[in-house]
Parts: C-alpha cells; sequence; structure tokens
C-alpha cells in the first residue's frame, strides 16, 4: 500500500492519499467491499502504529473474515488480500502472545499466517522471498517479533551454521 501511495503522489502531486486508497480498495477488492477495506486498512495501520483508538487486532480478524466473507472469490484468493489478512493475523497473534504469555494455539495461528506470507510471496515472484530482510523459520520470526531475539543476518548465520555442521561431519 505505502508503494501505492508514493507512487501516486510522486506523479500526481495534489492527489488526496484518501482518495489513492479508496481507489485501491475499489479495485483490488470490488466495488462491493471497497468501504469496508479501506476502513480495515486504516485501522490495521492505527493498530500497527500504536494508534489503535480501542481497536484490538482480535476484533480486526472478525473484521477482516466479514469482508472475506463477502468480496468476490478473485478479490479474496488476490494476494493483497491475503497479505492485509495475514498481517492482521500476525498481529492477533503477537498482541496476545504479549498480553497472555506463551500459548501453543496463538502460536500456531502466527506460524499459519507467516508460513502464507513466504508461500505467496513465493509463488508470484520465481525466488523472491523474504530472504533479503527476514529469512527466518516461523519460530524464529515470532522470537524477533516479540522481541526475545535480535534481528541479524539470518541468512548468513544460516549459511555459517550449515557450514560448521558440514565440516563437523
Amino acid at each position: 500500500m505505502n508503494k501505492v501511495i508514493w507512487s501516486q503522489l510522486m506523479w500526481y502531486g495534489e492527489v488526496e492519499i484518501e482518495q489513492i486508497v479508496q481507489e485501491y480498495c475499489r479495485y483490488y477488492f470490488g466495488a462491493g467491499t471497497a468501504r469496508q477495506a479501506e476502513r480495515f486498512i486504516y485501522r490495521l495501520e492505527d493498530l500497527i502504529l500504536g494508534g489503535e483508538n480501542g481497536e484490538t487486532a482480535g476484533r480486526l480478524v472478525l473484521q477482516a473474515d466479514e469482508i472475506s466473507g463477502q468480496m468476490e472469490d478473485w478479490a479474496r484468493q488476490g494476494w493483497r488480500w491475503k497479505l492485509l489478512d495475514a498481517r492482521c493475523r500476525i498481529q492477533a497473534s503477537i498482541d496476545l502472545l504479549f498480553r497472555e504469555g506463551e500459548n501453543t494455539e496463538c502460536m500456531e495461528h502466527f506460524r499459519n499466517a507467516y508460513e502464507m506470507v513466504q508461500n505467496e510471496l513465493n509463488l508470484h515472484r520465481e525466488g523472491v522471498s523474504l530472504q533479503p530482510w527476514i529469512y527466518a523459520p516461523s519460530d524464529t520470526a515470532l522470537n524477533i517479533f516479540l522481541g526475545l531475539a535480535d534481528v541479524v543476518n539470518l541468512t548468513l548465520d544460516q549459511q555459517t551454521n550449515a557450514g560448521a555442521a558440514s565440516e563437523k561431519e
């Protein structure tokens, strides 16, 4: 979404952000659910940036399910909606884990959403993955999101670990 907004602002200059988001939602999510998707995007952005205004990620998951149920199949199956939906579910998992501590069901929800994002990125562009910035197993990614692990060059660490393991053999 950010790339779309910045591209439009640089191309047209005077266009309002709200107009860009409306057009985006209408085009990628369908006229029937465009307004709901637009509100969802703003609420998710507020939640992620910390300005929740009383919203919780759990309530946004319910809204995502409602919107998804009303969307045309082509929009629901589109990668743009899948990634927004997954980001919402990832945030809900993280929030719940922060509030309640370790929770096996919640960790599984996180893993499923995280792996869906990885699979979706790999599905649409050959060779593209989360690798440039955070290629890690879902458990490692969850620890990073929860602040239990530092973000380092995970790819380099994996190669180093793999190399060290093969040298021991």
